[in-house]
């Protein structure tokens, strides 16, 4: 794929055609004329060096957001979906919903409902996990247009389906954002894992009393 043109004038040829920039022009094509003193190497090196320094930035981040979230999740006075979801919110500046069988978390009221209006982009995979772009419509919020949002499957041990939803809103998440979604959904599935593993547990404890006291088995003494 090819994102632009760079010409230099003087050296093969003196002027850029007619024709060329005239298709340009229709393609919204970019063609970026320089000079013939400057080199193609310095524009590499510039080019690159932006590049690396926007790459860094990214695992500088992705590296912070990590530990923040590995911090919410290792506590136990702040541990939880209702967290989790929050911090989500507070880190990405955009309401966050999550769907788990019939519960609904909502940091915002005004997005519960919505109208599905069509589907944008199905499976799409720019991280480590799957979403879809869909076109949608708030009845109850202050938007009087459709706005996009992000649908998230979220793979659990139970049969309940489970849907993490980042409301877009005003514009798109970018890919900072893409990031901590990332994080962010490894710690919801550790969340929600838990919290089956607790139910488990507990009706694993009932049947085991039941079963003492049908059986006989509790010592008087």
């Amino acid at each position: 794929k090819v994102s632009g043109l760079i010409i230099k004038i003087n050296r093969f040829i003196d002027h850029i055609p007619k024709g060329i920039l005239e298709g340009a022009n229709l393609m919204g094509f970019p063609i970026i004329q320089i000079p013939d003193s400057v080199s193609y190497e310095s524009v590499m090196i510039n080019v690159m060096q932006h590049l690396f320094n926007q790459k860094v930035t990214l695992l500088d981040h992705y590296r912070n957001v990590h530990l923040e979230m590995m911090t919410l999740a290792l506590n136990p006075e702040q541990a939880g979906l209702s967290n989790s979801i929050s911090k989500l919110h507070q880190l990405v500046k955009k309401p966050i919903s999550l769907i788990v069988g019939e519960e609904h978390l909502i940091t915002n009221e005004s997005y519960r409902d919505f109208e599905v209006i069509k589907l944008l982009e199905n499976n799409k995979s720019d991280f480590n996990f799957e979403y879809n772009r869909q076109l949608v419509f708030y009845p109850l919020s202050n938007f009087s247009f459709s706005t996009t949002q992000l649908v998230i499957p979220i793979e659990t041990d139970s049969h309940k389906k489970c849907f993490l939803i980042i409301h877009e809103l005003d514009k798109p998440v970018d890919e900072m954002d893409l990031m901590v979604i990332e994080n962010s959904t490894l710690i919801i599935k550790l969340e929600i894992l838990k919290e089956n593993s607790i139910k488990q547990a507990k009706m694993n404890l009932i049947n085991d009393v039941f079963d003492d006291l049908i059986y006989g088995k509790f010592n008087s003494t």
